[in-house]
């Protein structure tokens, strides 16, 4: 679950000043999100990485990338006029 909040103060007619918060992942879920689906490497040669996490791209793909980031966020002041 995402999360998105922001808060504007007014400084004068024309200008105001915007708090903004961005909350990611805030459940801290650890979903596996990409997964080796080659059930063969070639014809007739099984694949020992199956099902196993990977980033699928690239000669060697890393697990990391194969799962959900921790939670995380980010803060924010944007001055508008």
């Amino acid at each position: 679950m995402d999360f998105h909040a922001d808060y504007p103060i007014k400084l004068t007619e024309r200008t105001k000043l915007r708090l903004g918060a961005d909350l990611f992942n805030i459940t801290d879920q650890r979903t596996q999100l990409r997964f080796d689906q080659n059930f063969q490497r070639s014809l007739g040669i099984p694949n020992a990485d199956f099902l196993k996490p990977t980033s699928g791209t690239g000669p060697a793909p890393s697990p990391a990338s194969a799962f959900q980031r921790p939670f995380y966020a980010r803060f924010g002041v944007k001055f508008e006029f």
